[in-house]
């Protein structure tokens, strides 16, 4: 029985002892304040962390910091202390900390607004739960150091390739808005871009709301300015290597002249693949009847418009077939060919399956009601099959 008391004791010894030795804040003094933080750090006995704390104290008895910042840096690091945070956070914290000062110019007005943000979740911590705090640090660790606004091992990553921008904490959570950037999406080989648009971007919901921008077809060889303008209100997942927006404005000079074409627009960054690589960008008008002149002499098309990479596409729709015209050099009609689909190459060729035809000789002509056909444009030869079905 006294053998027992004693290890309660001795228990209870161990504990107090434990507790009145816990570190609950960081002091004012800034050689005291290194001591604690260090033993703190390499308690872990983790070699990455220890290494990291170095390379903080290096720059901090540099004099990076002035005093206005260290009691932030203090007041933070013992919040921090107090809501749980262990030694591998605070580490990413100091890392975070070297990062937000590596720029000489706007390294003082990155720091303020940072600690604005990290003084709101912190303080937000509740029961331990430190997730949403580590994961902001872990985002600020990558996009002070490479502009990355979302980094994935294994999938996409989209980063910002200029701009100035404000850190903010906003509607419970941060936000970086932008006045005037460009983005920047890769994966593996492949990369899309969205110049000269603005916008914010939210870290915790990995979800991008921008105004404007446009995207260019630039990654194929096209001889001439193709593009979409993006609206005034516009939103991207950013854990995704697709994404979509309504209500562009598509220019194509050699189809539509001056005229900007309305639709809805997809890109996506694809692997190594010819059949997905030359798919996108998409666009797809959203007039179900445009009219196109100028495919080639003679050629008239009338119906919807995609744009598939360089390939296009006239559709029908529940008003009607797509509908190609061809005339002879006086202007007369001689064919009219009716789909839910054709594929068009300017100034090479004209393909459908399925097509309904109608050939004019004079006040003569001949129907078929379903065949698939190629008509070459720079030879004006239409070639026409039955299909499998007569």
């Amino acid at each position: 029985m006294q053998k027992q008391l004693l290890i309660l004791v001795l228990a209870l010894v161990c504990t107090f002892t434990t507790q009145a030795q816990r570190l609950e804040d960081f002091s004012n003094n800034q050689a005291e304040f290194l001591t604690q933080l260090k033993d703190f750090i390499t308690s872990s006995q983790r070699k990455a962390l220890e290494e990291e704390y170095k390379q903080f104290e290096g720059i901090f008895k540099s004099g990076v910091f002035n005093d206005e910042e260290f009691e932030q840096i203090r007041v933070i690091g013992s919040t921090m202390l107090k809501k749980g945070v262990n030694a591998s956070q605070m580490a990413t914290y100091l890392n975070g900390l070297r990062l937000v000062k590596s720029d000489p110019a706007a390294g003082a007005q990155r720091f303020k607004e940072w600690h604005v943000i990290l003084f709101e979740l912190v303080s937000g911590i509740e029961g331990r739960k430190t997730k949403p705090l580590t994961d902001f640090l872990n985002f600020s660790q990558k996009f002070f150091a490479e502009n990355m606004l979302r980094y994935s091992k294994t999938g996409t990553d989209w980063l910002v390739t200029s701009g100035a921008y404000q850190m903010r904490f906003e509607d419970n959570m941060p936000v970086f808005a932008f006045p005037k950037v460009s983005l920047m999406a890769t994966y593996k080989k492949d990369s899309i871009q969205i110049f000269d648009t603005k916008g914010k971007y939210y870290p915790t919901l990995n979800t991008w709301k921008g105004s404007g921008g446009k995207v260019t077809w630039d990654r194929f060889d096209l001889v001439e300015d193709v593009f979409v303008e993006f609206p005034d209100s516009y939103e991207i997942e950013m854990n995704t290597s697709l994404y979509h927006v309504p209500n562009v404005k598509l220019q194509y000079p050699s189809y539509f002249g001056n005229r900007k074409v309305v639709g809805d627009f997809q890109d996506k960054l694809v692997s190594s693949n010819a059949a997905t690589d030359a798919s996108y960008p998409r666009f797809e008008s959203k007039k179900e009847v445009l009219e196109i002149n100028n495919i080639g002499k003679g050629i008239q098309y009338v119906g919807g418009f995609r744009l598939h990479g360089t390939t296009v596409y006239g559709f029908g729709s529940n008003e009607g077939f797509a509908e190609v015209r061809i005339r002879d050099d006086e202007g007369g009609l001689k064919y009219r060919g009716r789909s839910d689909l054709v594929i068009i190459k300017q100034g090479n060729y004209l393909t459908g399956e399925k097509v309904e035809s109608t050939f004019y000789n004079g006040i003569d002509s001949i129907y078929h009601p379903s065949v698939n056909l190629r008509f070459d444009i720079e030879s004006k030869e239409l070639r026409m099959r039955r299909g499998k079905e007569g």
